[in-house]
């Protein structure tokens, strides 16, 4: 189970830079700005769990994740 963040790590680690990058283009709208930074909120802690799960599954643990 902890090998399924690997596919969350392919495609979307490339994407994480280039908003970050780009979320000054967003703060005409306020909400939307808002948005955005909710969003790399959640996505920068949801690529830091999965870096871990299968960082962990790299190093030889295949246990269950509960």
């Amino acid at each position: 189970m902890r090998l399924l963040g690997l596919a969350h790590i392919v495609f979307w680690t490339p994407v994480y830079p280039w908003i970050f990058t780009h979320r000054k283009d967003y703060a005409a709208t306020p909400y939307f700005a808002k948005f955005v930074t909710f969003y790399l909120v959640m996505a920068g802690i949801s690529l830091f769990i999965d870096i871990i799960d299968v960082a962990l599954y790299l190093l030889g643990e295949t246990g269950s994740m509960i």
